[in-house]
């Protein structure tokens, strides 16, 4: 009796080592992590230290000779959405999904929306999916536009360029609650599939550099994704 108890602990605990550490490492999909999550990872001084060191190591490679040793400041961070996607934030992939899907150029679109297109089917996104997200970011996409023509003329009148910069940070902050309404309708409208194609789709493309400064930037991120209300 205490041999065949014995044994049935032997294949529970053999059990166990073979199905339990598989289930407990099993990474999260960087669309699932929350925003809380994301500000952590991101913010964490240690992880922002190997990034920055890694990046010191490229522009050595890159850079032989005088500039081999380039050193970059402790203050800048570089996120590579190829590398680590769960730490670009929702509204920063929006953001660059949207200036290249709708650029003013039509080969610009037609090159960005053909290069995501098996991206966008393996997210289960629907055919009409870039007519649709149009309209759900029609006032997005109106901010943009406005922002976009308020700064293409070069203004040398002292005057003018305050009213401009005064009508351009007005702009900045409706743009800010549009595109956080825009992505809420957008998740309404396409569930997570439209979480998935901005970290599988969208992310691999991107690198950002951002200045760390500590509980301000996070501050400034969870405000802009919250729609700056």
């Amino acid at each position: 009796m205490k041999y065949r108890l014995s044994l049935s602990l032997l294949f529970v605990a053999i059990a166990a080592s073979l199905t339990g550490p598989s289930i407990a490492q099993a990474p999260k999909p960087a669309w699932r992590w929350t925003l809380d999550e994301r500000l952590a990872a991101r913010h964490d001084p240690a992880a922002a230290h190997e990034r920055l060191r890694a990046r010191e190591q490229v522009s050595s490679m890159a850079k032989r000779g005088a500039t081999a040793n380039l050193t970059l400041p402790d203050q800048v961070d570089f996120i590579s959405g190829k590398e680590h996607p769960e730490l670009l934030l929702p509204w920063e992939l929006f953001d660059n999904m949207m200036r290249m899907a709708y650029a003013d150029d039509p080969e610009v679109r037609s090159i960005f929306r053909e290069a995501k297109s098996s991206s966008l089917t393996a997210s289960g996104l629907p055919p009409d999916f870039w007519i649709r997200l149009e309209a759900i970011s029609v006032a997005y996409l109106s901010d943009s536009t406005q922002l976009r023509d308020l700064h293409k003329r070069r203004v040398g009148n002292a005057a003018v360029h305050r009213r401009i910069a005064v009508q351009s940070a007005g702009l900045e902050n409706l743009k800010c609650r549009d595109r956080a309404d825009a992505i809420a309708a957008a998740r309404h409208e396409f569930g997570e599939k439209f979480d998935q194609f901005l970290y599988t789709g969208v992310a691999p493309s991107m690198f950002i550099s951002i200045a760390r400064l500590g509980q301000a930037s996070q501050a400034r991120e969870r405000e802009i994704e919250g729609g700056c209300r």
